[in-house]
């Protein structure tokens, strides 16, 4: 008789199906996030694709990973446990490409990272992180910080084989070129966490419903800043003079549907059009 190996199976899994769902919804914000990030902070231009959360056994995850790696070890307080960052070399090469002034159109051979490889991993893996707390923050506000980097699955540690994570995975496109972006977070971190699902707040959709009927279009306005300055200021402006505001460039704007605030957002582009990605909603009182 053959003893084959099997596949070990994840202890305590403790996701519900409604979790999971949340997941998903809180980490589509973190992929478009960070493919913005890139475009504002390296002027590099990636497409995400479907978000996908499954629970997995640690040592089922490592032994998926490609290699070589680039692997961020992650403390995110409060939540428990380390997380893992893992960007696919399929993709990360091509990043790291772009950040160096190169733009390659062909797939990259898998290759061993240099030390300047790793720093800039280690920066875009940072980008990531903001947009993870980001995305995090009206469930949970957390801080994630890189602990360490491994460019080897054999050294990652942080769990034990069989303890139960969720994996979340988003693919990337950059050009013709694809990759996953993966996280793996402890389950008995999140297990806990009743406010994952938030797609589906009714407070929220009572409030747009309110506004108008369901077909009826709505006027959405986005408001960059308000200022008053005298009637005489206003006569005197000229083209090419700057109405300067106190409101920093970093803070988000208001988004308002029909004259009722309900949203908050920050500006950019998409597709080489003005666009303004949602942060957050403002639910009315």
């Amino acid at each position: 008789m053959i003893d084959r190996p099997t596949r070990p199976a994840a202890r305590n899994t403790l996701l519900s199906a409604e979790q999971i769902a949340g997941l998903e919804t809180l980490h589509k914000d973190l992929a478009r996030g960070f493919a913005a990030a890139l475009l504002h902070h390296a002027a590099i231009t990636v497409e995400p694709a479907a978000v996908r959360v499954e629970q997995i056994a640690y040592a089922t995850f490592l032994t998926k990973l490609e290699t070589p790696t680039f692997l961020a070890i992650v403390e995110a307080p409060p939540l428990e446990g380390s997380v893992l960052v893992h960007l696919g070399p399929s993709i990360l090469l091509p990043i790291l490409d772009a950040l160096l002034g190169g733009r390659s159109s062909t797939a990259m051979a898998p290759r061993p990272l240099t030390d300047i490889d790793t720093r800039l991993a280690r920066k875009v893996v940072e980008l990531l992180l903001a947009e993870l707390r980001q995305a995090w923050s009206a469930a949970l506000p957390i801080e994630p910080r890189i602990v360490r980097t491994e460019t080897r699955r054999e050294t990652a540690g942080g769990a034990s084989s069989f303890e139960a994570m969720a994996r979340i995975k988003f693919d990337l496109s950059l050009g013709s070129l694809h990759g996953a972006v993966q996280l793996c977070l402890p389950c008995r971190s999140l297990a806990g966490l009743a406010t994952l699902p938030l797609s589906l707040e009714p407070g929220f959709a009572n409030d747009v419903a309110g506004i108008s009927s369901p077909q009826q279009p709505i006027d959405v306005v986005v408001t960059l800043a308000e200022m008053r300055v005298t009637a005489e200021q206003l006569a005197a402006l000229q083209p090419g003079d700057i109405l300067a505001t106190d409101r920093s460039c970093r803070g988000t704007l208001s988004v308002e549907a029909d004259g009722v605030r309900l949203l908050r957002g920050r500006p950019g582009t998409s597709a080489g059009r003005k666009a303004v990605r949602i942060e957050q909603r403002v639910p009315r009182r």
